[in-house]
């Protein structure tokens, strides 16, 4: 979507704000150096922060908040991959959601090896052995950051 995206995952190693936070990040990085480079100066100006932020930053492309929603069944998963295929069809951005570029919608359909973006992989639950990895790879996560 021009303004948002969605992201369907289950992060066995890491807090979905992390991954978020990554996303987000390097795509900021992406856009604004793009619009630097081809001197899009107008944009550059709507993206600019009042001050600078500790960190240096003089720009925002993305809003800091984000929404995340629990799934707890194939039934919601489903419901949910419609919600996001769908959308830029609702939004006249396409006719049909396999016609949008970004759209994971012809990954869940047959396909030649190598022909789609991403690989879809259909568990929807963690074994318990994934579970209880991943469960101390967070806590010992949690408490490095903790210590910083």
């Amino acid at each position: 979507m021009p303004d948002h995206f969605h992201l369907l995952a289950n992060p066995l190693d890491l807090d979905i704000s992390i991954i978020v936070g990554r996303i987000k990040g390097r795509t900021a990085v992406a856009v604004l150096g793009w619009l630097r480079t081809e001197g899009h100066s107008k944009s550059l100006t709507k993206l600019a922060l009042p001050k600078r932020l500790k960190s240096g930053q003089t720009h925002a492309v993305w809003m800091r908040e984000f929404s995340a929603i629990d799934i707890w069944s194939r039934r919601f998963i489903r419901q949910k991959l419609h919600y996001i295929h769908m959308n830029p069809v609702r939004a006249g951005l396409c006719k049909h959601p396999a016609e949008w570029h970004w759209s994971s919608y012809n990954a869940y359909f047959p396909h030649e090896p190598g022909g789609v973006p991403i690989e879809v992989d259909q568990r929807w639950v963690w074994t318990e052995d994934e579970l209880n990895a991943a469960r101390g790879r967070r806590t010992s996560a949690l408490s490095k950051r903790k210590i910083k």
